[in-house]
């Protein structure tokens, strides 16, 4: 059951039944581009009292600059943090007051987003949201993306990176207590997630760019081993590889793993092919149920044979390849009937395990790297 926050009855410890404002945990999270919504009850939830002077500097705010109210806003909630008792403030105030902080030393850049969500008549009751759009996260989200999903410390070989995250997921699996079926389903995905990465394009790209390189050296990576601070020279190997801003691995993943599965290539006995699929597709949290545009659009194969990546597959590349990925519009009816057949709570605890998974062996990569350096 969803409600929302204002409805109160419940506190760090459970239920509780008493009105109130509970904590919003999507203004608590700490992000790297941070975001934090002034309204009097987000941070009276933090402190367990009302700010002084937030709700009428709000109330009389709309005819004010939105930077100049922010800043006035900002100062006053972390002033009110501030002075609480610092063994009464919670970690999750402390996080809020960091994200504020930083937000507000940056109002004069203008990557620093203010917004009014419900307009100036309801400035006093829904405040402002105050964001950083960072280069950097324009840069993921955009031409640089694929490049930024594909780093460690060192090259990583496809066919070792996948063995991991194989065993990582049914690892995770077992311990959270899912039923065999669903272990061996987890399992798999883990197997098939980055097949995608195969493509000519994609293999060039993690090769810096160099068709010579990538000729030469024969072993599809999962990795490039590229300095994940030098965006220029991200966004210079997507281009000399020839690969689409947008386009996206996991889309591609999907359509190889839904062929496997249809060619009896990979072993299908009760696995449900919708959860497969959308596990595979949303491994980097995109596809639900959508991709953005331009995740699609024309493929490059190259003669490889998939044994190198996954014993046992005996297929080419090549063979299984289609010319071009077409938007996948079963996507949203597929999500409806997982959503039915799990739980939208039970759908998001499957694709966690997959995707923790896959960041814990990257992370693990990087760690074991520079142990050695």
């Amino acid at each position: 059951m969803i409600v929302s926050s204002e409805a109160g009855g419940h506190d760090l410890w459970g239920w509780t039944g008493k009105p109130g404002l509970v904590p919003d945990v999507a203004d608590i999270v700490s992000r790297r581009n941070p975001l934090v919504r002034l309204r009097p009850g987000v941070v009276a939830s933090l402190i367990g009292a009302d700010p002084p002077g937030l709700a009428e500097t709000l109330a009389g705010g709309r005819d004010r600059p939105l930077r100049e109210l922010a800043d006035a806003l900002l100062g006053l909630a972390l002033s009110a943090i501030r002075s609480s008792p610092d063994d009464e403030l919670a970690p999750a105030a402390r996080r809020w007051a960091e994200q504020a902080d930083r937000l507000r030393a940056r109002l004069s850049d203008p990557r620093t987003r203010v917004l009014r969500p419900g307009g100036p008549e309801e400035l006093a009751t829904i405040g402002l949201v105050v964001s950083l759009r960072s280069r950097d996260a324009l840069d993921e989200e955009g031409d640089t993306g694929e490049a930024s999903s594909s780093l460690a410390a060192r090259p990583i070989p496809l066919a070792a990176h996948l063995s991991s995250v194989t065993g990582q997921a049914r690892g995770l699996a077992e311990r959270i207590g899912l039923p065999s079926d669903l272990v061996h389903l987890v399992e798999l995905a883990g197997r098939l997630h980055d097949l995608g990465k195969l493509e000519r394009r994609f293999q060039v790209m993690l090769h810096r760019g160099d068709p010579d390189r990538f000729e030469a050296s024969g072993v599809p990576l999962a990795k490039s081993g590229m300095d994940p601070s030098d965006r220029a020279a991200l966004r210079r190997a997507r281009e000399l590889a020839g690969l689409p801003p947008g386009w996206r691995h996991e889309a591609l993943s999907g359509l190889l793993a839904r062929t496997l599965l249809s060619r009896g290539l990979v072993d299908r006995d009760s696995v449900d092919t919708d959860l497969l699929i959308h596990l595979v597709q949303t491994h980097h949290g995109r596809c639900r149920p959508l991709f953005a545009p331009g995740a699609n659009g024309s493929l490059a194969g190259w003669d490889v044979d998939l044994r190198e990546v996954i014993p046992g597959v005996e297929a080419s590349l090549e063979e299984l390849l289609p010319s071009s990925l077409s938007f996948d519009w079963e996507g949203p009816a597929r999500f409806a009937r997982l959503c039915r057949r799990y739980g939208r709570w039970g759908l998001a605890l499957l694709e966690t395990a997959l995707r923790l998974a896959d960041i814990a062996v990257s992370e693990q990569a990087g760690i074991a790297e520079s142990e050695e350096a």
